[in-house]
């Protein structure tokens, strides 16, 4: 008997309630001690362990290692640590465990205190975040934007595998280098890092000409911050946009030609299928098919709002079924060009509509004046000193339970003068309202 009256009381008192499992064994390893989250664990009561080997109320094969323990610290008198996995038919379970000797007043270690806590979980989610990781890291470099880590030091902590073929590196030997140098091919710090922010840890998204990572780039640069909030280093995403500054380029071309048709054509016909699509086209005087519309779609030729309004009209008539007869405006530099339009649907022979033709024809070329051309000037007296207030608090982003609450009317009166404008100006996103309401001089 190893353990008097007043230990075992003291162990009762401090393992008895413990979520711990907490037991002690003498030389033979036989148990002396167990609490109940042990006696749970084994399955047993405690006349059923008292004096019996700890090794007959485990699995078969997964006691070698509490064994050696064990038997460490009888013979060095020094504690152990150690994780034990324990494997049943039904379950398997592992056990963060530390044995302390039991000496009671002499010398020699004449028991084994053992106390095991059951961490199956926690290396459950070990286990997850450790294939995570992994995963994440596969997808990181799988990546085809160029990804970046880079330290308050201005040397870089890790890169993705598109970032180091773009640096002409590896993954492993980019680690440690200069960021601006290889970045951007400078000897200083280019404006937009955010170390050189007093304040630290700014974030930027910017375009530009990054020579030594292919041409233009899209750069995005976030802050990484400890528990602290304290700013340790920043995460560079950097995506390779030359190909989409090459088609902004031919679309910038295409919309120069478009204007120049335009300005020297008085009438033009064309088709578009049902979704906008051009598939033909013919301008008098004027090339029968301009360069690249056919088969393409407004967005390509004209800026966002006259695109949406041209394509909104079209698919107007292909539900309606009906004829559409609209002025439409046409602005480039200064310049504005204004054609009357008849839009009527295009039937095949069984009825189904499948096109839409509009025949166009020029009405005016004038200039901008004051800052708003005379079509804006115009149009904005049709609407009523409301309406032109509600267009206004429309294009500052308000909703219109706030615009109500603003002007002490009701939510249904908002949407009644929003339908208004829309229809006064042949508008039908508040898109195009907002770029209206700028160009009329609504907003600031």
């Amino acid at each position: 008997m190893i353990l008097d009256s007043e230990i075992l009381e003291a162990l009762n008192r401090f393992a008895a309630n413990s979520e711990d499992l907490i037991f002690v064994v003498d030389e033979d390893l036989c148990i002396e001690y167990v609490n109940s989250s042990a006696l749970r664990f084994v399955g047993a009561h405690m006349g059923e362990v008292k004096g019996k080997s700890y090794a007959d109320f485990l699995p078969p094969g997964d006691r070698q290692l509490l064994d050696r323990n064990f038997r460490d610290v009888f013979e060095s008198g020094k504690p152990a640590s150690f994780e034990n996995d324990f494997i049943w038919p039904d379950r398997a379970i592992t056990l963060d465990v530390h044995v302390s000797p039991v000496r009671n007043g002499g010398p020699s270690v004449q028991g084994a205190l053992a106390v095991a806590r059951d961490i199956t979980e926690r290396r459950r989610q070990e286990r997850l975040i450790t294939r995570s990781k992994r995963e994440w890291l596969r997808a990181v470099d799988g990546m085809p934007h160029m990804l970046a880590v880079v330290g308050t030091d201005y040397r870089i902590e890790r890169v993705n595998q598109a970032m180091a073929l773009r640096l002409k590196s590896t993954v492993r030997s980019a680690i440690g280098l200069s960021c601006h140098e290889q970045f951007h091919g400078t000897a200083e710090l280019p404006w937009f890092c955010p170390f050189l922010n007093t304040a630290g840890g700014r974030d930027y998204s910017v375009e530009v000409v990054e020579p030594h990572l292919g041409g233009a780039c899209m750069s995005n640069i976030s802050s990484i911050k400890d528990e602290a909030g304290k700013t340790v280093g920043c995460l560079y995403v950097c995506r390779d946009i030359s190909d989409r500054e090459r088609a902004l380029s031919a679309t910038r071309s295409r919309e120069e030609y478009m204007r120049m048709l335009l300005r020297s054509s008085e009438y033009a016909v064309y088709i578009q299928n049902t979704d906008g699509r051009y598939v033909y086209f013919n301008a008098m005087p004027g090339d029968r098919v301009p360069w690249g519309l056919i088969g393409s779609y407004p967005a390509e030729f004209f800026e966002p709002a006259v695109a949406s309004r041209i394509v909104e009209r079209v698919m107007e008539v292909a539900a309606q079924g009906t004829e559409l007869a609209r002025e439409i405006d046409f602005t480039w530099g200064g310049e504005v060009v204004r054609f009357f339009d008849r839009l009527s649907p295009v039937r095949d022979a069984m009825g189904r509509i499948k096109a839409v033709m509009t025949v166009s024809m020029k009405t005016a070329v004038f200039r901008h004046l004051d800052g708003q051309t005379p079509v804006l000037k115009s149009s904005l007296k049709r609407l009523s000193a409301r309406e032109q207030e509600v267009l206004r608090l429309i294009a500052r982003g308000l909703t219109s339970t706030q615009i109500a609450a603003g002007l002490s009317i009701s939510k249904k009166t908002v949407e009644t003068h929003r339908a208004r404008i829309m229809e006064k100006l042949d508008l039908h996103k508040t898109s195009a309202l907002v770029a209206y309401a700028a160009k009329a001089g609504l907003i600031q």
